[in-house]
């Protein structure tokens, strides 16, 4: 169900903000958005079921400014509330942000004029990390390395191993003393992310709302499956704002059950994805299959989860390793 502004009805970009709970932040968050805007640009807002002001506020602001559409997803989740924008979404660019994040003047911009003249598929950017409750240093968290790949054998061979996961190497190589987690990965968030529509909507790209962490990992890897191209902006145009007490990783670490059954869909998922790559991406998860099937087992030996519970997982986990 959603309600619409008279707005260009091919919008160069759809930036979709999936909203619950957020009143604090949501106008800050939108008006960074609507400053970073091209003109015929979109924000696509998704109230997931929020019980404060938030949807009080989407309708002023849609009354106010032409740009903003807003839609429903009834509380099934971050990952269903960005399908619901995705459902909704009419730019010929997709991007995403959180909406207790601000962006930078050139969120929008900068990364579709890097995609237009690298004829990309795909960019990525650096971004500012703060923390709410200055329990750590933030700073910027900048790309790995500038990427500019212009075959889908590159992305595949180069960029895909930063994002699936950890190999059995991996695994011998932390087991050695060394940081591979800090060294290897690329924070796989699609709010630092810009795609092509038609990209997604040819290859039925969609977030797994079986999934409650890395789900973003996961929607940048069944994408890149479908690209030919990418590149990167090396300048932070996304401002994450991360409190690590109410934080989805947070909290979902905290509940043993929550946790464990996610390392089982996520599992699940790589699989999905391992076999629209044509068993090609299984080697490079594998180290984070063992990970996870030790991480399980340690939550049961420690009581976090009910023993027969536990056992179950760890079962369930083995099972569908070897299936």
């Amino acid at each position: 169900m959603a309600f619409q502004s008279m707005i260009d009805p091919t919008p160069i970009v759809s930036v979709i903000v999936p909203c619950r709970n957020v009143a604090g932040t949501l106008v800050r968050c939108l008006d960074s958005i609507r400053a970073a805007l091209p003109s015929g640009g979109e924000i696509v807002a998704v109230d997931d079921g929020s019980t404060d002001a938030t949807g009080e506020i989407l309708k002023a602001y849609v009354e106010d400014y032409a740009c903003l559409r807003v839609a429903a997803s009834f509380g099934r989740g971050l990952s269903a509330a960005r399908n619901a924008g995705l459902a909704l979404a009419r730019g010929t660019y997709i991007q995403f942000v959180d909406a207790d994040d601000t962006v930078e003047e050139g969120f929008c911009t900068q990364m579709i004029a890097a995609m237009d003249r690298d004829k990309a598929d795909y960019c990525i950017c650096s971004f500012w990390q703060e923390y709410v409750d200055s329990s750590r240093a933030g700073g910027e968290v900048k790309l790995k390395e500038p990427y500019r790949y212009t075959s889908a054998e590159e992305i595949r061979r180069l960029y895909l191993p930063r994002l699936i996961g950890y190999t059995l190497g991996d695994v011998f190589r932390r087991l050695a003393g060394q940081d591979v987690f800090a060294r290897k990965r690329e924070p796989g968030y699609v709010w630092r992310c810009c795609f092509r529509r038609a990209i997604i909507e040819q290859a039925t790209v969609r977030f797994d709302e079986a999934i409650v962490l890395n789900e973003d990992a996961l929607f940048n890897v069944e994408y890149l499956l479908a690209a030919h191209s990418m590149t990167s902006v090396s300048v932070p145009l996304y401002d994450y704002l991360l409190d690590s007490r109410t934080s989805t990783v947070a909290c979902t670490t905290n509940d043993a059950r929550r946790y464990c059954a996610n390392k089982l869909a996520l599992l699940r998922a790589r699989k999905r994805l391992d076999a629209l790559a044509g068993g090609t991406l299984a080697p490079l998860y594998r180290g984070s299959s063992v990970f996870s099937l030790a991480e399980i087992a340690l939550r049961t030996l420690r009581g976090e989860v009910p023993r027969r519970e536990g056992l179950r997982f760890l079962a369930a986990y083995i099972k569908e390793m070897f299936k």
